[in-house]
Protein backbone atom coordinates (compact mmCIF):
# COMPACT_ATOMS: atom_id res chain seq x y z
CA UNK A 1 0.00 0.00 0.00
CA UNK A 2 1.37 3.34 -0.61
CA UNK A 3 0.54 6.76 1.17
CA UNK A 4 0.89 10.30 -1.00
CA UNK A 5 -0.49 13.67 -1.50
CA UNK A 6 -3.14 13.55 -4.28
CA UNK A 7 -3.06 14.82 -7.64
CA UNK A 8 -6.00 15.92 -10.20
CA UNK A 9 -5.40 12.64 -11.82
CA UNK A 10 -7.07 10.76 -9.03
CA UNK A 11 -10.31 12.70 -9.27
CA UNK A 12 -12.29 9.73 -10.66
CA UNK A 13 -10.83 7.57 -8.12
CA UNK A 14 -12.07 9.68 -5.18
CA UNK A 15 -15.47 9.83 -6.46
CA UNK A 16 -15.27 6.26 -6.56
CA UNK A 17 -14.48 6.16 -3.49
CA UNK A 18 -16.85 8.63 -2.11
CA UNK A 19 -19.65 6.43 -3.76
CA UNK A 20 -18.67 3.49 -1.93
CA UNK A 21 -18.43 5.15 1.26
CA UNK A 22 -22.08 5.89 2.47
CA UNK A 23 -23.41 7.04 6.14
CA UNK A 24 -25.00 4.56 8.01
CA UNK A 25 -28.18 5.94 9.89
CA UNK A 26 -32.13 6.28 9.88
CA UNK A 27 -31.49 7.72 6.59
CA UNK A 28 -28.99 6.43 5.30
CA UNK A 29 -27.16 9.37 3.00
CA UNK A 30 -24.19 9.32 0.99
CA UNK A 31 -22.47 12.67 -0.32
CA UNK A 32 -21.52 12.71 -3.77
CA UNK A 33 -18.19 15.49 -5.08
CA UNK A 34 -19.30 15.80 -8.47
CA UNK A 35 -18.16 16.74 -11.35
CA UNK A 36 -14.75 17.93 -9.57
CA UNK A 37 -13.72 15.97 -5.91
CA UNK A 38 -11.21 19.01 -5.10
CA UNK A 39 -13.70 21.98 -5.78
CA UNK A 40 -15.37 21.46 -1.90
CA UNK A 41 -11.75 21.38 -1.01
CA UNK A 42 -10.81 24.44 -2.69
CA UNK A 43 -13.55 26.28 -0.75
CA UNK A 44 -12.00 25.57 2.67
CA UNK A 45 -9.12 27.21 2.10
CA UNK A 46 -5.49 25.71 2.00
CA UNK A 47 -5.91 22.20 1.76
CA UNK A 48 -3.64 19.21 1.60
CA UNK A 49 -5.00 15.64 0.49
CA UNK A 50 -3.59 12.31 0.94
CA UNK A 51 -4.73 9.04 -0.41
CA UNK A 52 -4.19 5.13 -0.02
CA UNK A 53 -3.62 3.35 -3.44
CA UNK A 54 -3.56 -0.58 -3.39
CA UNK A 55 -3.05 -1.98 -6.79
CA UNK A 56 -3.68 1.33 -8.53
CA UNK A 57 -7.22 2.00 -6.89
CA UNK A 58 -7.51 4.63 -4.23
CA UNK A 59 -9.15 2.89 -1.04
CA UNK A 60 -8.76 5.76 1.57
CA UNK A 61 -8.35 9.43 1.77
CA UNK A 62 -7.98 12.09 3.99
CA UNK A 63 -7.77 15.83 3.94
CA UNK A 64 -6.21 18.92 6.47
CA UNK A 65 -7.55 22.39 5.56
CA UNK A 66 -5.58 25.30 6.73
CA UNK A 67 -6.81 29.00 7.44
CA UNK A 68 -6.74 31.75 9.65
CA UNK A 69 -9.76 31.39 12.45
CA UNK A 70 -10.83 32.97 15.50
CA UNK A 71 -9.16 31.29 18.89
CA UNK A 72 -9.61 33.38 22.14
CA UNK A 73 -10.64 36.27 20.53
CA UNK A 74 -7.39 36.58 18.41
CA UNK A 75 -7.14 35.33 14.82
CA UNK A 76 -4.54 32.20 14.45
CA UNK A 77 -3.63 29.53 12.11
CA UNK A 78 -5.46 26.59 13.00
CA UNK A 79 -6.04 23.38 10.49
CA UNK A 80 -9.19 21.28 10.14
CA UNK A 81 -9.09 17.53 9.26
CA UNK A 82 -11.89 16.46 7.31
CA UNK A 83 -13.10 13.63 4.32
CA UNK A 84 -12.12 10.73 6.19
CA UNK A 85 -12.94 7.82 3.95
CA UNK A 86 -11.66 4.31 3.65
CA UNK A 87 -13.03 1.61 1.95
CA UNK A 88 -15.55 -1.06 3.86
CA UNK A 89 -13.05 -3.95 3.39
CA UNK A 90 -9.98 -1.94 4.47
CA UNK A 91 -11.46 -0.74 7.56
CA UNK A 92 -10.10 -3.52 9.82
CA UNK A 93 -6.99 -2.93 8.44
CA UNK A 94 -4.19 -0.06 8.85
CA UNK A 95 -5.13 2.37 6.18
CA UNK A 96 -6.85 4.94 8.35
CA UNK A 97 -3.81 4.92 11.13
CA UNK A 98 -1.12 5.50 8.27
CA UNK A 99 -3.42 8.32 6.47
CA UNK A 100 -3.92 10.14 9.98
CA UNK A 101 -0.20 9.59 10.58
CA UNK A 102 0.35 11.64 6.97
CA UNK A 103 -1.68 14.87 8.81
CA UNK A 104 -0.04 14.54 12.05
CA UNK A 105 3.07 15.19 10.18
CA UNK A 106 1.61 18.40 8.59
CA UNK A 107 0.59 19.67 11.68
CA UNK A 108 3.82 19.49 12.98
CA UNK A 109 6.31 20.48 10.44
CA UNK A 110 3.83 23.83 9.95
CA UNK A 111 3.78 24.18 13.84
CA UNK A 112 -0.05 24.07 14.15
CA UNK A 113 -1.21 23.94 17.59
CA UNK A 114 -5.38 24.15 16.90
CA UNK A 115 -6.80 21.77 14.91
CA UNK A 116 -10.43 21.02 14.73
CA UNK A 117 -12.29 17.70 13.89
CA UNK A 118 -15.79 17.02 13.11
CA UNK A 119 -17.58 14.22 13.24
CA UNK A 120 -21.28 12.57 13.08
CA UNK A 121 -22.54 12.15 16.76
CA UNK A 122 -22.01 8.78 18.25
CA UNK A 123 -19.17 8.00 15.20
CA UNK A 124 -16.29 6.52 17.64
CA UNK A 125 -13.79 6.21 14.31
CA UNK A 126 -12.46 9.41 15.68
CA UNK A 127 -11.83 8.63 18.87
CA UNK A 128 -10.72 5.47 18.35
CA UNK A 129 -7.97 7.11 15.54
CA UNK A 130 -6.82 10.13 17.81
CA UNK A 131 -6.11 7.90 21.31
CA UNK A 132 -2.96 9.51 21.83
CA UNK A 133 -1.49 5.75 21.93
CA UNK A 134 1.66 4.50 19.62
CA UNK A 135 2.95 8.44 18.96
CA UNK A 136 -0.81 9.56 17.67
CA UNK A 137 -2.64 12.66 18.68
CA UNK A 138 -5.00 12.76 21.04
CA UNK A 139 -8.15 14.75 21.07
CA UNK A 140 -10.33 16.69 23.56
CA UNK A 141 -14.36 16.89 23.27
CA UNK A 142 -15.02 20.60 22.27
CA UNK A 143 -19.01 20.86 21.41
CA UNK A 144 -22.10 19.31 20.31
CA UNK A 145 -23.62 20.66 17.30
CA UNK A 146 -27.21 20.96 15.89
CA UNK A 147 -27.91 20.77 12.33
CA UNK A 148 -31.02 22.03 11.86
CA UNK A 149 -33.31 21.29 8.49
CA UNK A 150 -35.79 23.91 7.62
CA UNK A 151 -38.93 23.36 5.09
CA UNK A 152 -39.33 26.43 2.64
CA UNK A 153 -41.35 29.51 3.65
CA UNK A 154 -43.86 30.15 1.16
CA UNK A 155 -44.68 33.83 2.94
CA UNK A 156 -41.93 36.26 3.26
CA UNK A 157 -41.09 37.71 6.94
CA UNK A 158 -42.57 41.08 8.49
CA UNK A 159 -39.36 42.89 10.24
CA UNK A 160 -39.72 46.22 12.43
CA UNK A 161 -36.30 47.08 11.01
CA UNK A 162 -34.97 47.69 7.31
CA UNK A 163 -34.31 44.30 5.35
CA UNK A 164 -32.91 44.79 2.29
CA UNK A 165 -30.80 43.13 -0.26
CA UNK A 166 -26.66 42.95 0.20
CA UNK A 167 -24.93 45.64 -1.58
CA UNK A 168 -20.86 45.81 -2.20
CA UNK A 169 -21.25 48.98 -1.03
CA UNK A 170 -22.19 47.91 2.40
CA UNK A 171 -18.97 45.46 2.56
CA UNK A 172 -16.38 47.22 4.60
CA UNK A 173 -18.97 47.36 7.75
CA UNK A 174 -20.31 43.68 6.86
CA UNK A 175 -16.57 42.29 7.24
CA UNK A 176 -16.19 44.16 10.62
CA UNK A 177 -20.21 42.85 11.72
CA UNK A 178 -19.12 39.41 10.76
CA UNK A 179 -15.81 39.24 12.53
CA UNK A 180 -16.81 41.18 15.78
CA UNK A 181 -19.82 38.14 15.92
CA UNK A 182 -17.37 35.07 14.86
CA UNK A 183 -14.67 36.43 17.85
CA UNK A 184 -16.63 35.20 20.25
CA UNK A 185 -16.74 31.60 18.66
CA UNK A 186 -13.01 29.02 19.01
CA UNK A 187 -13.00 28.29 15.29
CA UNK A 188 -14.60 31.25 13.96
CA UNK A 189 -14.56 32.51 10.62
CA UNK A 190 -11.69 35.57 10.03
CA UNK A 191 -11.89 37.40 7.52
CA UNK A 192 -9.38 40.25 5.97
CA UNK A 193 -10.13 43.28 5.32
CA UNK A 194 -11.46 43.52 1.32
CA UNK A 195 -12.50 39.67 1.61
CA UNK A 196 -15.54 39.38 -0.93
CA UNK A 197 -18.74 38.53 0.09
CA UNK A 198 -19.80 35.63 -1.75
CA UNK A 199 -22.74 33.32 -2.05
CA UNK A 200 -26.10 33.12 -3.78
CA UNK A 201 -28.46 35.64 -1.75
CA UNK A 202 -27.75 37.65 1.61
CA UNK A 203 -29.04 40.57 3.48
CA UNK A 204 -28.59 43.24 5.65
CA UNK A 205 -30.75 44.22 9.02
CA UNK A 206 -30.54 47.96 9.00
CA UNK A 207 -31.62 49.89 12.32
CA UNK A 208 -31.03 53.48 11.51
CA UNK A 209 -28.43 52.88 8.58
CA UNK A 210 -26.35 50.51 10.35
CA UNK A 211 -26.29 46.89 9.96
CA UNK A 212 -27.13 44.81 12.97
CA UNK A 213 -27.50 41.55 11.23
CA UNK A 214 -26.61 39.95 8.42
CA UNK A 215 -26.97 36.36 6.55
CA UNK A 216 -26.13 34.75 3.19
CA UNK A 217 -26.91 31.28 1.45
CA UNK A 218 -24.86 29.18 -0.68
CA UNK A 219 -26.16 26.53 -2.91
CA UNK A 220 -23.95 23.39 -2.54
CA UNK A 221 -25.17 21.13 -5.46
CA UNK A 222 -22.02 22.79 -7.74
CA UNK A 223 -19.59 20.90 -5.13
CA UNK A 224 -21.72 17.98 -2.93
CA UNK A 225 -24.59 16.32 -3.22
CA UNK A 226 -26.70 14.42 -0.39
CA UNK A 227 -27.91 11.61 -2.18
CA UNK A 228 -30.60 9.68 -0.03
CA UNK A 229 -30.20 5.90 -1.00
CA UNK A 230 -32.95 4.59 1.52
CA UNK A 231 -36.15 6.27 3.91
CA UNK A 232 -37.41 4.23 6.50
CA UNK A 233 -41.58 3.53 5.73
CA UNK A 234 -42.42 5.92 8.76
CA UNK A 235 -40.38 8.56 7.58
CA UNK A 236 -41.93 8.05 3.80
CA UNK A 237 -45.39 8.70 5.27
CA UNK A 238 -44.43 11.81 7.72
CA UNK A 239 -42.67 13.28 4.56
CA UNK A 240 -45.74 12.86 2.45
CA UNK A 241 -48.23 14.04 4.82
CA UNK A 242 -45.76 17.29 5.35
CA UNK A 243 -46.80 17.45 1.61
CA UNK A 244 -50.46 17.33 1.87
CA UNK A 245 -50.45 20.56 3.90
CA UNK A 246 -47.60 21.82 2.01
CA UNK A 247 -47.98 21.03 -1.59
CA UNK A 248 -44.82 22.63 -2.37
CA UNK A 249 -42.82 20.67 -0.71
CA UNK A 250 -40.76 18.35 -2.39
CA UNK A 251 -40.40 15.07 -1.55
CA UNK A 252 -36.86 13.71 -1.51
CA UNK A 253 -36.92 10.46 -3.13
CA UNK A 254 -34.21 7.49 -2.64
CA UNK A 255 -30.97 7.66 -5.40
CA UNK A 256 -31.33 11.75 -5.71
CA UNK A 257 -29.44 14.25 -4.24
CA UNK A 258 -31.96 16.76 -1.71
CA UNK A 259 -32.32 19.75 -3.13
CA UNK A 260 -31.36 22.41 -0.34
CA UNK A 261 -29.89 25.85 -0.06
CA UNK A 262 -27.48 26.41 3.33
CA UNK A 263 -26.97 29.23 5.89
CA UNK A 264 -23.45 30.68 5.15
CA UNK A 265 -23.02 33.61 7.23
CA UNK A 266 -24.58 34.48 9.82
CA UNK A 267 -23.82 37.57 12.28
CA UNK A 268 -26.12 39.95 14.16
CA UNK A 269 -24.86 42.69 17.34
CA UNK A 270 -25.79 42.39 20.16
CA UNK A 271 -29.31 42.43 21.80
CA UNK A 272 -29.98 41.43 17.70
CA UNK A 273 -30.75 37.77 18.69
CA UNK A 274 -34.13 38.00 17.44
CA UNK A 275 -33.65 39.93 14.51
CA UNK A 276 -31.26 36.88 12.97
CA UNK A 277 -34.53 34.50 13.52
CA UNK A 278 -36.32 37.39 10.93
CA UNK A 279 -33.13 36.50 8.34
CA UNK A 280 -33.78 32.57 9.07
CA UNK A 281 -37.30 33.22 7.89
CA UNK A 282 -36.00 35.04 4.89
CA UNK A 283 -33.91 32.68 3.93
CA UNK A 284 -36.74 29.85 4.44
CA UNK A 285 -38.60 31.89 1.99
CA UNK A 286 -35.76 31.98 -0.83
CA UNK A 287 -35.26 28.33 -0.45
CA UNK A 288 -39.24 28.46 -1.41
CA UNK A 289 -38.43 30.75 -4.52
CA UNK A 290 -36.10 28.31 -5.73
CA UNK A 291 -37.82 25.37 -5.20
CA UNK A 292 -35.20 23.57 -2.61
CA UNK A 293 -36.41 20.82 0.03
CA UNK A 294 -34.44 22.01 3.17
CA UNK A 295 -32.38 25.12 4.03
CA UNK A 296 -29.85 23.87 6.42
CA UNK A 297 -28.07 25.16 9.30
CA UNK A 298 -25.61 23.97 12.17
CA UNK A 299 -24.48 25.43 15.28
CA UNK A 300 -23.37 24.94 18.88
CA UNK A 301 -26.14 23.52 21.27
CA UNK A 302 -25.13 25.72 23.81
CA UNK A 303 -25.82 28.83 21.73
CA UNK A 304 -29.48 30.46 22.48
CA UNK A 305 -29.92 30.90 19.06
CA UNK A 306 -29.88 27.22 18.78
CA UNK A 307 -32.92 26.72 21.79
CA UNK A 308 -35.19 29.28 19.84
CA UNK A 309 -34.68 27.48 16.13
CA UNK A 310 -35.24 23.99 16.98
CA UNK A 311 -38.90 24.55 17.21
CA UNK A 312 -38.81 25.56 13.88
CA UNK A 313 -37.25 22.90 12.07
CA UNK A 314 -38.59 19.96 10.58
CA UNK A 315 -35.92 17.59 11.59
CA UNK A 316 -32.35 18.11 13.42
CA UNK A 317 -28.90 15.92 12.97
CA UNK A 318 -26.32 15.96 15.56
CA UNK A 319 -22.82 16.22 15.74
CA UNK A 320 -19.49 16.97 17.72
CA UNK A 321 -16.68 18.58 17.47
CA UNK A 322 -12.91 17.64 18.66
CA UNK A 323 -9.59 19.94 19.53
CA UNK A 324 -6.56 17.80 18.20
CA UNK A 325 -4.41 17.64 20.73
CA UNK A 326 -1.21 19.49 19.88
CA UNK A 327 2.02 21.23 21.37
CA UNK A 328 -0.18 24.60 22.63
CA UNK A 329 -3.74 23.26 22.21
CA UNK A 330 -4.53 23.92 25.67
CA UNK A 331 -4.77 26.83 25.57
CA UNK A 332 -8.56 26.64 23.93
CA UNK A 333 -11.05 27.99 26.14
CA UNK A 334 -13.79 24.67 25.94
CA UNK A 335 -16.18 27.14 27.48
CA UNK A 336 -16.71 29.14 24.60
CA UNK A 337 -18.99 28.23 21.82
CA UNK A 338 -17.57 26.62 19.41
CA UNK A 339 -18.10 27.14 15.04
CA UNK A 340 -18.29 25.12 12.56
CA UNK A 341 -18.63 26.00 8.60
CA UNK A 342 -22.01 23.34 7.61
CA UNK A 343 -22.15 23.94 4.60
CA UNK A 344 -18.81 22.81 3.68
CA UNK A 345 -18.71 19.70 5.83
Amino acid sequence: MLIRKSTFEDNEGLLSLTKACPMDGKIRLRIDRNPNYFSLLKLKGDYTLFVAVENNQIIGAVAFTEKIAYINREPEPTGYISDLKILPQFRSSLVAYRLIRQIEEVIKSKGIKYTFILAANGNKAVNNLFKGRAGTLGTRKAADFDVFQFLPKKKPPKSKLNLVPFEKTYKNEIIELLNDYSREFQFGNYLKPGTEIDGDQAWILLNDDKAVAFLSLINMEPYKQNVVLNIPMMIKISLTLVSLFLPFFKIPKENQSIKMMHVQHLAFAKNHLMDALDLIKLARHYTFLKEKTFLSFGIDRRNPLSKMMKPLASAHFESEGFVVDSQGSDTVDLKMLFHDNFHLV
